[in-house]
């Protein structure tokens, strides 16, 4: 009697990105997040009409909220 031999191979080892490859993935985040607060603040008057927010000063807590709530991504 001969034993079943299977055909399945196993699966490559999947290895993660190289060191170029994760420092071009960490820089096109960072542009991400210049890109976000360049397209937010000409929208800032519309954000703060639509928040109701009626002074100028007041209107930039929709900045640092913005950019606690990333810096606070990146600490998890």
């Amino acid at each position: 009697m001969t034993s079943p031999t299977s055909d399945a191979a196993a699966p490559p080892a999947t290895k993660g990105p190289g060191f170029p490859e994760f420092v071009c993935l960490i820089a096109m985040f960072m542009a991400l997040n210049a890109l976000a607060i360049d397209s937010m603040l000409p929208a800032l008057p519309h954000i703060g009409e639509s928040l109701n927010v009626v002074t100028d000063n007041t209107r930039q807590w929709v900045i640092t909220s913005y950019l606690l709530g990333f810096g606070g991504a990146q600490i998890v």
